[in-house]
């Protein structure tokens, strides 16, 4: 199969991807790879596609990290199509560290953002016999968080300039005695 049909067969293959045809995309994925296509988004995709459909995500999640050694500048989504194997295949922490990776080679993508934010557990209400929608909960959970972020940013400042400055607040210092 020379260029010209893998970039057909890989556009009619992503066209089925997103009108949700998964079997007749893997198809199409399948036969780019078995006929020894490197590229990257075909590996990954062939990886995406047969955890969906087949439930093989040990195989899905081999091909994905092969998508990810062979392409230097790793498109983003890339680490969205191993997350997405690795947290269907109930290997949660995995599809998180994969995902963060991604943030952090593109912290733009919206894709990676919203995947991530499906996956991180959410923090227990903090009155836990009122629902989680309650005002009391809504705003105190408002309250912890913003203060956390500020103890994060802020507080480390703080500290740092309180001991690169002398402590003198309005005394004179001594001079050493002898």
């Amino acid at each position: 199969m020379d260029a010209y049909d893998r970039a057909l067969l890989f556009e009619s293959a992503m066209e089925d991807y997103r009108a949700r045809l998964y079997t007749f995309a893997l198809s199409s994925f399948k036969k780019l790879v078995e006929d020894g296509s490197a590229d990257p988004a075909h590996l990954s995709y062939c990886g995406l596609l047969t955890a969906l459909t087949e439930g093989r995500f040990e195989e899905a999640a081999a091909l994905c990290r092969r998508a990810m050694e062979k392409d230097g500048r790793r498109s983003s989504d890339l680490y969205l199509n191993l997350g997405r194997v690795l947290a269907m295949g109930r290997r949660r922490g995995e599809a998180i560290v994969a995902l963060t990776e991604g943030l952090a080679m593109h912290p733009e993508d919206r894709r990676l953002r919203s995947e991530l934010r499906h996956l991180v557990p959410r923090a227990k209400p903090t009155f836990r016999s009122l629902p989680r929608r309650h005002p009391l909960n809504k705003y105190v959970g408002i309250v912890r968080t913003v203060g956390a972020r500020l103890w994060v940013t802020f507080i480390p400042r703080v500290r740092r300039r309180g001991r690169s400055e002398p402590a003198q607040r309005g005394r004179r210092r001594l001079p050493p005695p002898g």
